[in-house]
């Protein structure tokens, strides 16, 4: 929280970033997870923007993306890592096709953003050659 409220003082916008961010707070015993720190540094800090960086797509609940929605003060970016060098393929064994397009219609929820469908096709392309 404190290295947020200085990065304020002279920056508007701070990404997290990160390995397995998405999993943050999912130690054994920890109850708190991204989306409540998003909230505590949307509410205890005067930064302008937040931006998440590298958050894989089966680590989007519910609550971080309504959060995300909701907050003008989080980007309206999410950075997905489509790589052909074989993570899409690993990603797409733990996600099943559903789940996938499931997401990207989450993701999109209508914005002006790249459409779900656009979205799920790329991945299709890369699953199944289509």
């Amino acid at each position: 929280m404190e290295q947020v409220r200085h990065l304020a003082e002279r920056y508007r916008e701070v990404v997290l970033s990160g390995i397995n961010l998405g999993r943050w707070g999912r130690e054994p015993g920890s109850t708190t997870r991204l989306a409540d720190l998003i909230r505590r540094l949307l509410d205890e800090t005067s930064i302008e923007r937040l931006r998440l960086s590298s958050v894989e797509p089966m680590d989007f609940s519910d609550d971080l993306l309504g959060l995300m929605a909701s907050s003008p003060r989080i980007a309206k970016h999410v950075h997905a890592d489509v790589d052909p060098t074989g993570k899409i393929q690993r990603l797409l064994r733990l996600l099943t096709h559903r789940q996938m397009r499931e997401l990207c219609q989450k993701l999109a929820n209508g914005k002006d953003t790249i459409a779900s469908s656009e979205l799920a096709d790329a991945f299709d392309r890369f699953a199944y050659g289509e």
